[in-house]
Formats: C-alpha cells, structure tokens, sequence
C-alpha cells in the first residue's frame, strides 16, 4: 500500500545562491582540468558561458531589467551607482576582457592557470555584491517544482564505486524508465541518506516502489537499498553529482559514462528546458539555448563537453520562440509518457523532435519515452 508523501522543505536558492554556485562549480572544474592534457578549448568554454551567465545576472539580479539596453562594459560601470568598489569593478572588467577575447579572438593564447585566475576575482566580486544586497539578488532564482522519482543502489566494489539509478514510478511494468543514473563514491550512499533520509524527502524501503520492480532490482546480489524520493529533484541531482568519483568516472569506457547516457541528456534537458522557459529571461533562440546548455552543466550535472548534449541540443526548434511566452513561461509540470499515452496529446508547441518534447494544449511539458 502506498505510503502518504512527506511535507516537503521549500527553501529555495536565491540568484545570488545561484550565480555563486556556476562559478565555485567552475573553479572545481579548472582544478580537475589541471591534472589532465586539455587545450585552451578544454577550459575556455566555462569561461564563454560563465562571462554570458553574469552579464544576464547583471541585468536581472542585479539592475532588475531597468538597463536591459546596456552593454556589459556599461553595467559593469553602472555598479558603482550601487556603492560597489573599485576592485570589484575592476575584478569583473578582467573577467569581460578575458571572455570576449576568448570568444571573439581566434588569434587570443591563454593559459588554465590564468583563467582560474579570473574565476577567482569573480567570485570575489559576487562575494561583495552579495554583502550589498542590491537589487533583486535575493529573489529565487526559478520556481522549483518538486517531482516523485524510485532510486535503487547498487555497490561495485572492484570499480570503487556505487551505481544509483533514478526511475520514472511506473506500477505496470517490471523495468521503470531509467532516465538518470551516477556512480557516486561508495560513501555516497551515506551521504545521501544522511541529507536526505531525515527531511522525508526520501523514504527507503521496498514498500515504497512497485513489488514488480523490487523483484527485478533485488535480484542483484550487489543491491544496497531501493525507495521514493519525493522534491526538488534539482536540488537531488546536484547532491548526487557532487558525490561523483571523478577520477574513477573518467577510467570508465565512454558510453558509461552519464555525460554520454542519451536518458539521463534527454531528461536533464526536459528539465532544463522547463526552467529556462519558466525563468522567461532569454532574449533570442542563442540566448535560449545557451541558458538551456548552462542549466543542464550547472544544475543537472551534465558535462557542457559532452557530444550527447550538444546533439540535443541542436535538435530544439527555432519556431517554438515565436509562441507566447506568458504560455510558455507558465508550464507547471513535465509528463513522461510512452507511445501510445503520448499520441493521444494535442500538440501546441513542437519543442524537439526525436526525442520528441512538446508543450500540450494544456500547458504541460510532455516527453515521448521510447
């Protein structure tokens, strides 16, 4: 018998929570970069992106779309009608020049080191812009939606890692629709129980999935523990990500890897979809993209160099921007369906094709599981 769901915490991240979080995930991942053979393409992709991500910051954080006209140079100038010192200005006018040469100069030579560098100052100046509390930064940075997922964790204990996978509920059928997974360290089970176990927001224990899928999962001797997680799934796969072995991850062959799992880009891109249209702050089908491709690194642990990400992410049609946005800045939940179940929908907005992600006529963003 189902269990009742839990209360759930809705404490939400502010922009400034937000913004803070993209760029310590960038210094973690220049540090990861150093110990490896990279190119100056390798490391200069998170500062593009990063550059385009506090630019918009700016704008809406901070000056709160009064000064959308202005350029970058000119709302870093703006900044001092806030009380912001020199050396912040000065800190973020480095991170401009760096990002536009990297962007705009094929000729411009850099090294990692220097570009961890100025992450650094950045981080620095969103430190002080956060003390000042100005404009809008403490708003939250998008309506979260909490979801229900099925986990079940299996131990490797030759690879040194844990396997936990995330499923669609499904009481039907004997194999649930996959749509994440990740090899944590084999502490992260703990960790995750700890955080998690006593909030309510995940319940163990097979009473609280289908005896259909138990039956299946348990059959692996290496099963450490199955149950329902029920929130802020955001929040959930950027614990899980944080708790990846990074090293053992990347001794793994390629298609293991989750960055090049087509389930877990294609549910990570539903989703970042839904924030981005629901943020609403993207200005042309670039802009749209790029925050899409952001949300998917930073908040739903997909590498932004992974192949299967940009194949998606390429597949989003340029005519769905021509649609009302208060209707699509609206929609309040994600469907995951098979064939038949989705064939029934009205088709309001075609958003990707194979895989196919629409927005119904009832607002709701619907996925075709093949």
């Amino acid at each position: 018998m189902a269990q009742p769901l839990p209360a759930i915490d809705k404490k939400l991240r502010t922009k400034i929570e937000s913004i803070l979080d993209k760029v310590e995930t960038i210094k973690v991942r220049l540090v990861s970069l150093m110990g490896m053979t990279h190119s100056q393409d390798d490391f200069g992709i998170y500062i593009k992106n990063i550059g385009s991500e506090i630019e918009k910051f700016l704008k809406d954080a901070v000056f709160q779309n009064s000064y959308n006209n202005l350029n970058f140079y000119n709302l870093i100038e703006k900044l001092r009608d806030e009380g912001i010192t020199e050396s912040t200005i000065g800190n973020l006018h480095e991170l401009r020049n760096y990002y536009n040469s990297l962007k705009h100069d094929p000729s411009f030579s850099t090294t990692i080191t220097e570009a961890e560098s100025k992450i650094k100052k950045t981080s620095d100046a969103l430190i002080e812009i956060d003390s000042e509390s100005i404009g809008n930064i403490n708003s939250v940075y998008i309506q979260n939606t909490n979801r229900i997922l099925w986990l079940c964790a299996w131990d490797d204990y030759i690879g040194g890692m844990t396997e936990l996978n995330l499923f669609l509920p499904n009481y039907e059928i004997d194999f649930p629709y996959s749509v994440e997974y990740f090899n944590i360290t084999l502490e992260g089970w703990d960790t995750l129980k700890e955080k998690y176990v006593p909030t309510g927001q995940l319940q163990l224990g097979k009473e609280f999935i289908s005896e259909k899928a138990y039956n299946v999962w348990s059959k692996s001797a290496d099963m450490i523990g199955v149950g329902r997680f029920s929130g802020d799934v955001r929040g959930l796969i950027r614990t899980l990500s944080s708790l990846v072995n990074k090293e053992r991850e990347s001794a793994l062959l390629e298609n293991l890897k989750r960055k090049n799992d087509s389930f877990s880009v294609i549910a990570s891109i539903a989703y970042a979809i839904q924030d981005t249209l629901l943020n609403n702050n993207w200005t042309d089908f670039i802009d749209l993209k790029d925050e899409i491709r952001l949300r998917m690194d930073f908040d739903y642990g997909i590498d932004i160099d992974s192949k299967v990400l940009d194949f998606y992410i390429n597949k989003i049609e340029k005519n769905m921007i021509s649609y009302d946005r208060n209707k699509l800045k609206n929609i309040d939940e994600i469907l995951w369906l098979n064939n038949e179940q989705f064939s029934k929908l009205v088709v309001e907005v075609q958003i990707m094709n194979k895989p196919s992600i629409i927005l119904t006529n009832l607002n709701k963003l619907a996925v075709k599981m093949n």
